[in-house]
């Protein structure tokens, strides 16, 4: 039967040989926001369960947003780094789609 060794955790007082650059000019992709409009086929609680799985809304986040974007035609979902806002739009029009239902979300530049 073969032991496997106990691992010592890496402490930031040993030295593993391994330096770390940054670039302090570099920069950083902007926040962007996401905004979910209102369609007259995708129902209510369709666009909140989206929300709450996708954007991970709290529940009442959820139907405020949602009604928000009802009354209004579009509603502000939340901020997040370009690359996080393009997967989770991915995520939710795929759902979306795959159900019959027109939801759209946009991804705009934070202002």
């Amino acid at each position: 039967m073969n032991e496997t060794p106990a691992r010592t955790p890496i402490s930031p007082d040993i030295d593993t040989g391994v330096e770390f650059a940054y670039d302090e000019n570099a920069e950083l992709d902007p926040p962007h926001n996401v905004i979910v409009h209102n369609d007259d086929v995708t129902p209510f609680d369709f666009v909140a369960a989206v929300l709450r799985s996708i954007f991970e809304l709290p529940l009442p986040d959820a139907y405020r947003v949602t009604l928000e974007a009802h009354e209004h035609g579009r509603a502000y979902v939340a901020t997040l780094s370009f690359e996080e806002a393009k997967y989770r739009v991915y995520r939710a029009h795929t759902i979306a789609r795959s159900m019959g239902y027109p939801l759209t979300f946009s991804i705009h530049p934070a202002t």
